[in-house]
């Protein structure tokens, strides 16, 4: 009878470790909630996804059209729409730079005349998510903006 009781802490404790683990688990698969701070966080990722674009670089575009795409999924409702008009867009300009057979510029080029209906919504967007970065987080996700100075 003694053996059979000295097993009960060995279980109990065993039972305590899986319940943790799973807790762990589970507290790291769920993607955080829509904020400020969220956001902040995964956009500063993003900032030099102009440059990539430009660059041609499939890997480096794939990288940061992914983080805006993390910032898309914790972005606050203010500017939630005006961060997946531009993961819509660079998804579609992602792809064509990841599967141009020949000159990526022109290929880029093409898909823009394709979504010229979509540009101007796109490029209101993207003014409100500069701004919005900008004012919330610190950051300047356009790297061809002319800094300005502080006031004197």
């Amino acid at each position: 009878m003694p053996r059979r009781l000295a097993r009960w802490p060995l279980l109990v404790v065993a039972v305590a470790i899986l319940a943790i683990v799973g807790a762990l688990i589970a507290a790291c698969e769920r993607p955080p909630e829509p904020s400020v701070e969220a956001y902040c966080h995964e956009i500063v990722t993003a900032e030099g996804l102009d440059e990539s674009l430009a660059s041609f670089d499939p890997s480096r575009v794939a990288t940061d059209v992914a983080a805006l795409r993390r910032a898309a999924r914790v972005a606050p409702p203010e500017i939630e729409l005006q961060v997946d008009a531009l993961v819509e867009l660079t998804t579609a300009l992602q792809a064509t730079i990841e599967t141009a057979r020949t000159d990526q510029a022109e290929a880029l080029e093409a898909t823009l005349r394709d979504k010229s209906d979509q540009l101007a919504r796109v490029t209101d967007a993207g003014r409100a998510v500069e701004d919005y970065t900008r004012a919330n987080c610190g950051v300047e996700l356009n790297s061809t903006a002319v800094p300005t100075s502080p006031p004197g």
